[in-house]
């Protein structure tokens, strides 16, 4: 990702960006979850009033609603989460939160969604739960987690016990002089 290609679109550029960050990462999401994740980085790269989304109370609110409504909310808090923990990881400490908050509650609203849809809506958002971690990587190298100038020891600790960041686990080695380990029963129970 050192060379930045403009592409014609914004979908194309989307498309472009995370094609060169499952390189960097070598993470290979599948056609569905490439589209879909292009599709969402489309659909709320306009929409700067989801930084005042309440996630938690939002997803109560999506639960308890039926038919296309709670569809639209589940996915939308779903989407919220992943890009939140995914661009802006920071906010998390800032709404006195965890990192996790973001991916469980992301997960919890996409698991909510992959239950109540028919089978190809269903296995979408299936792949989404399943998958979760791996397309945070990608999102984190679009947006350049490398440099993880704003990210705090603390949190790059975080990210790195929930994702496998690579470059989060540097983080925390270099602030701390020494390399954390996990036991792998601890990295299969978080993910």
């Amino acid at each position: 990702m050192s060379q930045l290609v403009i592409e014609p679109t914004e979908t194309s550029q989307w498309y472009r960006l995370v094609l060169d960050a499952e390189e960097v990462t070598q993470q290979q999401l599948s056609e569905e979850l490439e589209n879909y994740l292009v599709l969402t980085l489309s659909r709320f790269s306009q929409r700067p009033e989801m930084v005042n989304t309440i996630f938690a109370l939002s997803y109560l609110n999506g639960v308890s609603m039926s038919g296309k409504e709670r569809y639209n909310r589940l996915r939308d808090i779903g989407d919220q989460c992943l890009l939140f923990a995914g661009f802006f990881p920071e906010q998390a400490e800032k709404r006195l939160v965890s990192f996790g908050y973001f991916v469980t509650l992301g997960r919890a609203a996409y698991h909510e969604i992959a239950n109540a849809q028919k089978e190809e809506q269903a296995e979408l958002f299936g792949q989404l739960v399943v998958n979760y971690v791996e397309v945070l990587r990608v999102l984190h190298a679009i947006r350049g987690m490398d440099s993880a100038k704003e990210v705090s020891p603390l949190l790059a600790m975080e990210i790195w016990q929930r994702t496998g960041n690579q470059e989060m686990l540097s983080v925390v080695a270099q602030a701390t002089g020494a390399t954390p380990c996990l036991s792998e029963s601890y990295l299969q129970v978080k993910h």
